[in-house]
């Protein structure tokens, strides 16, 4: 009798899989955070992760990129997926806390959404600068950059 074959799922797609997952994206307070198939971005050795969440962005009407939104006790951080995979974004996109002139919540069209109108994380820093981020609990995100804008604002330099 012949012994049952093991089955192998996604087998064409198994390296891109392993290359693109979550797993490879890293959030170290003081080191940096992306890497694998991501941007990477260093830290301040003292500079510590506050909030990371998986989501889209998308400047003025560009088509979304897909990547992680991590917010640190001193900046906000996009780290989109690495070129040649999302031609459009080529590095990470830093907000430093006390450039931020507004955060704002606003229902935003967002191509990939059935209905394809998203409430959205709007960043608005010094510039003219802005950015629209959609990630899960944007109310929870928009309050956690208020409170860390405050704490940056009152630390000891």
């Amino acid at each position: 009798m012949n012994e049952p074959r093991e089955r192998k799922r996604h087998t064409a797609l198994s390296p891109l899989m392993g290359s693109l997952g979550p797993l490879q994206f890293r959030a170290d307070s003081g080191v940096a955070v992306g890497g694998g198939a991501f941007t990477r971005a260093r830290l301040a050795p003292d500079e510590d992760v506050v909030s990371v969440s998986a989501g889209s962005s998308r400047r003025g009407w560009r088509p979304l990129t897909y990547g992680f939104l991590t917010l640190t006790d001193r900046r906000l951080i996009y780290t989109p997926l690495r070129w040649p995979i999302s031609p459009i974004e080529r590095g990470p996109h830093i907000f430093d806390l006390a450039e931020i002139e507004a955060v704002a919540v606003e229902r935003h069209f967002k191509p990939d959404f059935v209905p394809p109108m998203a409430e959205a994380l709007v960043v608005r820093a010094a510039g003219g600068r802005s950015r629209l981020f959609f990630v899960l609990n944007v109310m929870a995100w928009r309050k956690a950059i208020e409170e860390q804008k405050l704490r940056a604002g009152t630390r000891p330099e």
